[in-house]
């Protein structure tokens, strides 16, 4: 094997990827974000820096929350979120919790914009929930610079 049994994995850190996400976010027009994060050592700083580059981008983070991933539902923090009014909820989670704030959201009446991660809004996540539950969600994905 040329590799010797050794293989080297990158991706971006999350300073990088909230940072990237929010200038993506504020590039959308989006003036008013609300982010949903669960609990993990991610979630607070991802919080922090995409809040301060929506800001410099002119768009305002108006509003952040860490929950717990083994809950059945999250109506009582999706109610919290739409008190914000955002134009846009990020879901900073994974495929299980995500799946369950989709619904959630969609049975509160939310009709702005949802964004998470592709790893968090999989196939599976897309075949278990009605289109209309599902239907314009933005995922995004980590990839290396195109020009490396």
């Amino acid at each position: 094997m040329p590799h010797q049994g050794y293989l080297i994995r990158t991706q971006p850190n999350n300073y990088l990827q909230a940072a990237k996400h929010a200038e993506f976010i504020a590039a959308l027009g989006v003036k008013r974000c609300f982010m949903m994060s669960i609990q993990a050592p991610f979630s607070q700083p991802t919080q922090e820096r995409a809040t301060e580059v929506l800001k410099q981008k002119g768009s305002e983070m108006v509003g952040t929350l860490i929950y717990d991933k083994d809950k059945t539902t999250y109506r009582s923090e999706v109610d919290q979120a739409l008190k914000t009014q955002p134009d846009l909820i990020y879901l900073n989670g994974y495929a299980p919790d995500v799946t369950i704030l989709l619904r959630d959201l969609y049975r509160a009446g939310y009709t702005g914009t949802r964004f998470s991660q592709s790893y968090a809004v999989t196939s599976k996540v897309l075949e278990s929930l009605p289109s209309e539950v599902t239907e314009g969600v933005i995922t995004v994905q980590p990839s290396a610079d195109v020009s490396s």
